[in-house]
């Protein structure tokens, strides 16, 4: 898939963030900090995420020419969202 072996120490300091990863793992009330595999499986998820989204964006733009307005983008995350939720349900 192409990824990385390694990451720099501020793409993990980015992943620990509170709006993506957090400081800690929790388990039921046991919180631990996050492995380095953890962390990695995180940001090799986030890249294929964002080029996924990337590749979705560039095929409307081919098919409908311009970009669309925010609402657009804003309905296809919701429909996105669960889609995914739909797909993890199943397994």
């Amino acid at each position: 898939m192409k990824l990385p072996q390694r990451y720099s120490k501020a793409e993990y300091e980015w992943c620990l963030d509170y709006k993506y990863m957090g400081k800690q793992c929790r388990i039921g009330i046991v919180t631990r900090p996050w492995t380095r595999e953890e962390m990695m499986a995180y940001l090799d998820w986030n890249a294929a995420e964002e080029a996924r989204i990337e590749k979705a964006v560039r095929k409307d733009i081919e098919i409908n020419g311009f970009p669309r307005g925010p609402g657009y983008y804003w309905a296809q995350a919701e429909k996105d969202e669960e889609e995914q939720r739909r797909l993890y349900e199943e397994l």
